[in-house]
């Protein structure tokens, strides 16, 4: 989340680095040597608007391919590739992403949008996560992998990499934009189930799928955030030190009759960011106040501790990231079965 602190480095030159376990760490990467913070899957992932372009239909229940519902988004990008995509046009930004798309589905596919932690990149959160979109035929997903244009808190849009500070149906957040393009265009071209459209993402990275997910609760019903933190929660709002930058944290609310589910990893009293002794945010803090927050608004909650820093949870594999993701869709009772989960994680009561 070394986000946060951009605007410092600008100010006073502070050195920051979101792969930081100690708040008072550097570096742009993570702790591996591929830039990564290792991780759960398939190696490391480094240190880490709704554009007004469309609307959202369909309630609690809503959802689409098998839950009933039918998408309110456009396509004016055009089809996406598999493989890298370049030059997709969003609000006028071209925006650039990985898309992994499965074979010849059977059944309609699922999305999950795979965000990076800031400062890194597209290609190394594919070393943490990118599995195979055909891997189960009961369950075909496309992966979209974004990268992000480089937001600052200084200048409109602020953000931190991402368009993460506020957000709010209707406004132009840029991010939100791009989830509505990608999904009207995945749409035009294959039977997309809009009931299964989640959000997987690491520090910052984390903080963009929770907002997705508070957003459009009628799409999203599951997230996996190693990392993270909610910033329609005032408890973890006011948990973050910004330094007098000209931040504003504010999300839409959520609503308990939406539902939907999340994975919660946090990685003990070191998975902290901050700088020069200065502390940021406590990711483990912001996960004590994210469990009563979200149980309380009536998500299910599968808290996943670790005591490895800033980092995923180590033994949060691929695998197990898809079977979360796999038993919540839009409008339906979970069917999640935490049997072969390792100890550390647990159902929040």
């Amino acid at each position: 989340m070394r986000a946060f602190l951009i605007g410092l480095v600008v100010v006073s030159g502070a050195l920051v680095g979101c792969g930081s376990d100690d708040g008072g760490g550097s570096g742009s990467g993570g702790s591996t040597a591929n830039g990564g913070s290792g991780g759960a899957a398939n190696g490391g992932t480094g240190g880490g608007a709704q554009g007004g372009t469309g609307g959202a239909v369909g309630g609690a229940g809503g959802g689409g391919g098998g839950s009933g519902g039918q998408t309110a988004f456009s396509c004016s990008a055009g089809s996406i590739s598999d493989g890298w995509n370049e030059g997709f046009m969003v609000g006028g930004e071209a925006r650039r992403f990985h898309a992994a798309l499965p074979s010849n589905p059977t059944v309609p596919v699922s999305v999950v949008f795979n965000w990076h932690g800031y400062g890194d990149s597209a290609e190394n959160m594919q070393k943490f996560f990118a599995p195979n979109p055909d891997a189960d035929p009961d369950f075909p997903i496309v992966v979209i992998t974004p990268d992000d244009i480089g937001l600052t808190p200084l200048a409109a849009p602020r953000g931190l990499d991402w368009d993460l500070f506020e957000s709010a149906p209707g406004d132009a957040n840029v991010e939100a934009a791009l989830f509505e393009e990608v999904v009207g265009c995945l749409d035009q071209d294959l039977d997309v189930n809009l009931g299964r459209i989640y959000q997987v993402g690491f520090s910052a990275g984390a903080v963009a799928a929770n907002m997705m997910h508070s957003r459009y609760p009628q799409y999203v019903p599951a997230i996996v955030a190693f990392s993270g933190a909610w910033f329609n929660d005032q408890d973890e709002v006011d948990g973050v030190n910004l330094l007098g930058l000209p931040v504003t944290l504010k999300w839409n609310d959520l609503n308990s009759a939406d539902g939907g589910a999340v994975l919660l990893s946090h990685g003990g009293p070191n998975d902290v960011f901050g700088s020069g002794g200065t502390e940021i945010i406590n990711f483990e803090k912001s996960a004590e106040f994210a469990r009563p927050f979200l149980r309380g608004n009536g998500r299910e909650v599968l808290d996943c501790a670790h005591t490895n820093g800033h980092q995923p949870h180590p033994q949060v594999t691929t695998a197990l990231v898809l079977e979360f993701l796999k038993a919540h869709e839009v409008g339906q009772p979970s069917t999640l079965d935490t049997s072969g989960w390792p100890d550390s994680c647990a159902l929040v009561e």
